[in-house]
């Protein structure tokens, strides 16, 4: 036991007193960038950009807010562990309680393309874990043009949208507006919220007085109006 002990000393004092030159290590990786271009697409049918980021990458999930704010989830991370701009300006939501987050503050019919990096890699934004997600709104033209679009869904859902643009080449201005609302959900019965708690008292399973009251029966969902405009000087 003695003499193993000496020997492994000895081979330790020797490992240390010696020079180690490893030479250069370089280490290389590439960045995951993901760009989405078609998000003005016929097929989107929201305004939302939420809504249409997860309709073209695979690893993206929403957190509902009634389907008029939907909250990003990227590879797990959310919240303040993503970075989101909109024209390389940082975007922040007003409501504490994520009520507004910031993808829910522009239009899908006034994007050019978005831009997603993938980790903690992005020097030029940084601050974030997940990702870092560009949102590059449309450059207006010279000229004069505008579209409109109207889309319908399930639940009485509706959507009416107008993107106005022009100018020469002093001054640019993008104008876009968007008109969503849904009536109640139902379930597969038809009955909606108000319907579901009715039937809940008559079988003793809610109480008396938990019900809507009349002037709120009939009411929409939601109801989402959004204007943005957007202008480019010399």
């Amino acid at each position: 036991m003695k003499k193993t002990l000496f020997i492994s000393c000895v081979c330790a004092a020797s490992l240390v007193s010696a020079e180690l030159n490893l030479g250069d290590i370089e280490i290389e990786d590439k960045i995951d960038n993901k760009k989405v271009k078609d998000v003005r697409g016929n097929e989107i049918k929201s305004a939302d950009i939420a809504e249409a980021l997860s309709k073209n990458i695979a690893d993206l999930s929403l957190v509902r807010r009634s389907g008029i704010a939907n909250d990003i989830i990227l590879r797990g991370f959310k919240k303040d562990n993503l970075n989101i701009t909109i024209d390389n300006a940082k975007i922040f939501g007003a409501c504490p309680n994520r009520m507004d987050p910031p993808t829910s503050h522009i239009l899908s019919s006034a994007i050019e393309s978005i831009e997603i990096t993938e980790g903690p890699f992005n020097i030029e934004d940084s601050g974030s874990l997940g990702a870092d997600i560009n949102i590059k709104t449309l450059e207006p033209k010279k000229g004069f043009g505008g579209e409109v679009t109207v889309n319908a869904g399930s639940f009485g859902y509706q959507k009416g949208s107008a993107l106005i643009m022009g100018g020469d080449d002093q001054f640019k201005f993008l104008i876009s507006g968007s008109i969503e609302k849904g009536k109640q959900y139902e379930d597969g019965n038809g009955d909606d919220f108000v319907d579901q708690i009715d039937k809940a008292i008559a079988r003793g399973d809610a109480v008396l007085g938990n019900q809507f009251q009349p002037q709120y029966e009939d009411m929409d969902a939601f109801e989402k109006k959004v204007l943005w405009v957007n202008c480019y000087g010399i």
